[in-house]
């Protein structure tokens, strides 16, 4: 029986960085951060295994913030409405 989370939710929690996390969580496939204050995704790349990721209502800016994600490949589920600065190259 595994005690990792597989599963994080810090929605509403006025986040505006990913910082560094136990090794414990760093093979969680769900992380649900909407409605924080996120600009950058710098951090995201030590969750390794995310299938399933949730930035509703932050302030990115960029689309360039994604290729920060380690393992895109795994990621089935991707939610970022509401992000009114996010701007995607053409």
């Amino acid at each position: 029986m595994s005690l990792k989370p597989k599963v994080i939710k810090l929605n509403f929690r006025d986040i505006c960085q990913i910082d560094g996390v136990s090794a414990l969580y760093s093979d969680v496939q769900e992380l649900s951060l909407n409605h924080n204050q996120l600009k950058s995704l710098d951090g995201i790349e030590q969750f390794r295994n995310l299938r399933s990721l949730h930035l509703n209502f932050n302030q990115l800016n960029s689309a360039q913030e994604f290729s920060k994600i380690r393992n895109p490949q795994l990621m089935q589920e991707l939610s970022f409405k509401g992000n009114p600065n996010l701007e995607f190259a053409t």
